[in-house]
């Protein structure tokens, strides 16, 4: 059995203090990938250069687990899927860019033997 992970990072992007951002984006990507959502964990935490305080979500799926990591004062976030079942890596990436107006981005797809 095999899966896949994708690993984003991305720079130069924009709402990355924006819990309800952060949380629609996570809310269409499983829908996008079509995956099945179990429970959900969401957190802003704060900083100290007053660019507002980041957001980490982690989703937990019947298909393995979906993380959102932004670093405001940075303007940098951290995005990783993993599952166990197949997904279009493509519609993902252009979520991502739309959302967040990211211009900077560099992904990883690495397929994961199970």
């Amino acid at each position: 059995m095999t899966g896949l992970e994708l690993c984003i990072d991305a720079r130069a992007a924009h709402g990355l203090n924006s819990l309800a951002t952060c949380s629609a984006f996570m809310d269409q990507v499983v829908q996008v990938a079509g995956m099945t959502e179990l429970e959900r964990f969401q957190i802003e935490l704060p900083n100290e250069m007053q660019a507002g305080p980041g957001v980490s979500i982690t989703c937990v799926i019947i298909e393995s687990h979906i993380a959102l990591h932004t670093w405001p004062e940075r303007n940098a976030l951290m995005f990783n899927l993993v599952s166990c079942k197949p997904f279009n890596t493509r519609p993902i990436m252009g979520l991502l860019v739309d959302t967040f107006r990211a211009t900077l981005v560099t992904h990883h797809e690495i397929e994961r033997t199970i």
